[in-house]
């Protein structure tokens, strides 16, 4: 994994957190979520996202 790949997954990662965190406090739903994590998978291409 070379550097770049290592921090677009740590943000990825982290991103992924926090909505979950804000699903938890009702700010926003499963489907927002989704539709937000779908976006996020294109920008940051996790390579370990799947596992």
């Amino acid at each position: 994994m070379t550097d770049e790949q290592y921090k677009a997954e740590i943000k990825y990662r982290l991103s992924v957190y926090i909505l979950k965190k804000m699903i938890d406090e009702g700010l926003i739903t499963k489907g927002e979520y989704a539709q937000i994590d779908t976006k996020l998978n294109k920008q940051w291409k996790p390579l370990l996202s799947d596992l």
